[in-house]
């Protein structure tokens, strides 16, 4: 069923409609699945089809969990007030500029700060 013809069609024809719809989209995502599996197999970051050209590339996001490391910071012992002052507003919140320089300078080491951080990664294919 088309665009066009599903205008004209009975609500129950809709209905089955759409269900055959979810069911072939089903399928058709098991069939990219498994394409994106042999494409991941085969190694290659950049394939010329007959017609089109297929490249992998990684995107990557990045998670700081700032709550948390408030909370560590404020309670930890090992660094003065006037660090932790300099370190997370009043509101509570991270000054991103301050604790980089607080880590560049080496006040803080960066260990201390990475079980904060979290970077996930996602490989993205797309064919044009």
């Amino acid at each position: 069923m088309d665009l066009e013809q599903l205008k004209s069609a009975s609500i129950e024809e809709v209905v089955d409609e759409l269900w055959r719809v979810r069911d072939e989209s089903k399928k058709l995502k098991a069939l990219e699945d498994a394409c994106k599996k042999r494409i991941e197999e085969d190694g290659r970051s950049e394939i010329q089809g007959k017609d089109h050209l297929m490249k992998v590339s990684i995107r990557s996001k990045e998670v700081f969990n700032e709550d948390a490391f408030i909370e560590q910071l404020k309670n930890d012992p090992n660094f003065d007030d006037t660090i932790k002052a300099k370190a997370i507003d009043t509101k509570l919140i991270i000054n991103e500029a301050n604790l980089s320089e607080l880590v560049q300078n080496g006040e803080i080491p960066i260990d201390y700060v990475k079980p904060f951080n979290t970077i996930t990664e996602s490989k993205v294919i797309s064919v044009k």
